[in-house]
């Protein structure tokens, strides 16, 4: 035995299988899909649920202008916080700041994004370290900061670059000759200039741009 719960109007809201007081009473509902939005277009004549076919269309046709507008909103939604994020992102390139003024402002520059735009001199944040792009490009999933040598440089703390207070070295960077860097506990003293930004480890490069000390 199944109950039905009726709007004042007749109209079906759910069924039970537990007795609901004033709710009249079907023994069978195999003739009945009550799936999706069908179980509001059926209606008791006192008898029996009767399906209401443009009832059901006009719901139907509800249901997929709701989900439409969900779509839309969704897209709407996105696209302002693209637009948001594009704003951000030229607003805090705009400040004029050198590279210890930008580290103290790390969280507020934009995270590294493929499809996004950058020009030479932005900066953004990948891999919990701050990067400062070198030549304007639209950023791709394989030319992360720190695998695109030719395309960014991690901003760094300034340090003296002598053998008392090296350089941390953790790839992508420019070595100048005479300076002291250090990587992994060992420290390294640049015999000449590799002109532009490298990655691979210092260990490597013994011999090359680096001599260890």
């Amino acid at each position: 035995m199944y109950y039905l719960n009726l709007d004042p109007a007749g109209w079906l809201l759910s069924v039970s299988a537990v007795p609901m007081p004033g709710c009249p009473a079907v023994g069978t509902l195999e003739e009945t899909d009550l799936s999706g939005c069908r179980i509001r277009a059926y209606r008791w004549d006192g008898a029996a649920l009767v399906l209401d076919k443009e009832r059901l269309a006009a719901l139907e046709a509800e249901r997929t202008a709701a989900a439409r507008t969900a779509r839309d909103d969704e897209a709407s939604a996105a696209a302002m916080a693209e637009v948001q994020a594009a704003l951000i992102t030229a607003q805090i390139n705009a400040l004029s700041a050198d590279d210890a003024t930008a580290l103290r402002w790390r969280l507020l520059y934009p995270l590294w994004t493929p499809g996004a735009v950058y020009g030479a001199g932005d900066r953004a944040q990948y891999g919990d370290r701050l990067w400062r792009c070198l030549q304007g490009h639209t950023a791709q999933a394989e030319w992360e900061p720190e695998t695109a040598a030719s395309l960014w440089m991690e901003v760094c703390e300034d340090h003296a670059g002598t053998a008392d207070d090296p350089i941390p070295y953790s790839g992508n960077m420019a070595l100048e000759a005479g300076k002291f860097y250090s990587q992994d506990g060992v420290t390294y003293r640049c015999t000449r200039d590799t002109g532009v930004p490298v990655y691979n480890a210092l260990a490597e490069l013994v011999g090359l741009y680096v001599e260890a000390v």
